[in-house]
């Protein structure tokens, strides 16, 4: 029986020309060794039906839709006996009564992990082309008469270096570049760099200290440049094989520059400080999961400038018999511009339930129904939404082969 599937967390970035650059020389460089490398392909097809009431969560003038998804996705990975590396891949099509919102999306990340003799590198690169239908709910909340594209680029890489039985060094750093095809939002690169000592304080609990730069810039008439530093401490803790908590939480400074072409006036350069914080708890067993998190932090943003955002996530599941399970998920926050003298302020919560039967060995069929809510500061008043998703998904077993 496959275990149950965590929250996925995206991070990190990259601009073009690094990327591709980054992709060949990664695939030209991984080592050789005589030990038989460990292949494994994983692929399905995922076929949904969409309806929506409220696509574009407007407050007002409600378009709602029907659609169609197709997506296929691929991974392969590759194992050695020091290094581990995968390409995951999804190609996407979604077509609709209202065409505006048709859309074809792409979706690739090469990434992988290194074992030193002392220590450990991770990192991945990627490419994710999508649509403000897909990325707004958690963004600007705004998707549009019809949806636009959005391009991203991304990577990160992180380390963790062995100084004593005791302690670790650990580094991180990320990229993220966005694009759209539209002026309703602005173009933006965002980088984070974290250095960090963590400490094996018991058997089951370590503890981490760790200060970390970033620098937000936009691509606009009237160009924004944010820099950024924190300090964090936090800990890891594993009650027993089947919960297991973290938490790091600190303090954030962040400076914000305005410029403007000459003869045009500027807003006055702004600052900002605030208390920051990632905790979250996980639980496992054989017939169930849940997971909490709560969130609390600056991120780039598709209104040109860095917002603040409070942010609660949780997920339960609980499988009621060999082929028959059923989900709930919640995610409720708040966010609104870093600096307080822009007023875009935005409440949102959604909702969601799914019920997913195992027809065969490969084959599934699901149904979930979700709730949004938004209230912008903005619009005219608040939104409500609702959606229902019908999916049939073929997913063999993972083909594996060595050499």
């Amino acid at each position: 029986m496959p275990s149950y599937q965590q929250l996925t967390r995206r991070q990190g970035h990259l601009t073009r020309g690094m990327l591709f650059s980054a992709i060949a020389g990664t695939l030209l460089s991984l080592p050789e060794t005589g030990f038989a490398t460990q292949y494994s392909l994983e692929y399905g097809v995922d076929t949904r039906y969409r309806y929506d009431d409220n696509v574009g969560l407007r407050p007002d003038d409600e378009i709602d839709v029907n659609g169609a998804i197709v997506s296929l996705p691929a991974k392969l990975t590759i194992a050695e006996e020091r290094y581990n590396a995968y390409v995951d891949s999804k190609l996407t099509t979604s077509k609709y009564d209202e065409s505006g919102y048709n859309s074809d999306d792409q979706m690739l990340n090469l990434g992988g992990e290194y074992g030193l003799e002392r220590g450990l590198v991770t990192g991945m690169i990627g490419i994710d082309r999508s649509s403000t239908l897909e990325t707004a709910f958690l963004d600007t909340g705004v998707v549009g008469a019809t949806a636009n594209r959005v391009e991203a680029y991304y990577a990160n890489a992180n380390t963790s270096y062995y100084l004593s039985p005791k302690y670790n060094f650990v580094a991180g750093a990320s990229y993220r570049e966005t694009d759209y095809d539209t002026n309703r939002f602005v173009d933006n690169q965002y980088a984070v760099l974290s250095l960090g000592i963590a400490n094996q304080y018991t058997e089951k609990t370590s503890i981490i200290v760790q200060a970390n730069a970033n620098r937000f810039e936009n691509d606009a008439f009237i160009s924004i440049e944010s820099d950024g530093l924190g300090l964090q401490v936090g800990f890891t803790t594993l009650f027993s094989e089947r919960l297991k908590a973290s938490m790091l939480g600190g303090y954030s400074y962040v400076e914000t520059e305005y410029s403007a072409p000459e003869g045009i006036t500027a807003r006055d350069d702004d600052d900002s400080s605030s208390w920051v914080i990632d905790a979250e708890v996980e639980y496992e067993n054989e017939q169930s999961y849940f997971s909490a998190r709560f969130l609390r932090r600056e991120s780039a943003s598709g209104d040109g400038y860095l917002v603040f955002s409070n942010q609660a996530n949780s997920k339960y599941g609980h499988r009621l018999s060999e082929r028959l399970s059923f989900e709930i998920s919640l995610i409720a926050g708040n966010s609104g511009a870093l600096d307080d003298r822009i007023n875009n302020d935005r409440d949102y919560i959604e909702g969601s339930t799914k019920l997913a039967y195992r027809l065969t060995e490969s084959w599934y069929l699901s149904g979930r129904y979700v709730h949004r809510y938004q209230d912008r500061e903005r619009d005219s008043g608040d939104a409500n939404g609702n959606m229902f998703f019908a999916t049939f998904t073929y997913k063999p077993n993972a083909i594996s082969w060595a050499r």
